[in-house]
């Protein structure tokens, strides 16, 4: 994805993670770093400057694993979400 709200070389072009998940009884082996390091690796292999992705706040072993990984909480960022009725409705104005 490029990105037009900063354009700065070093960040136009970016990784968007829309999910990762690991089954609960996979958990603790090393699949989730195993996956993150894949995705990493992606990032730097197609000249991406940063990786984002959401996680619910509820998730706090979710958020603990990803702040272990060295990733930072992004503290002006929300999240917003349309579902197909929203849509509709949206196209329709």
């Amino acid at each position: 994805m490029y990105s037009l709200v900063e354009p700065e070389p070093a960040h136009q072009r970016q990784c968007v993670l829309k999910e990762l998940f690991v089954s609960p009884r996979h958990r603790s082996q090393g699949i989730g770093l195993a996956l993150m390091q894949w995705v990493a690796r992606y990032a730097l292999d197609n000249g991406c400057g940063r990786i984002d992705w959401s996680v619910k706040s509820s998730n706090a072993r979710g958020i603990a694993f990803y702040k272990s990984l060295g990733a930072r909480l992004v503290g002006d960022r929300l999240s917003f979400r349309m579902v197909r009725d929203d849509i509709g409705a949206l196209t329709a104005r």
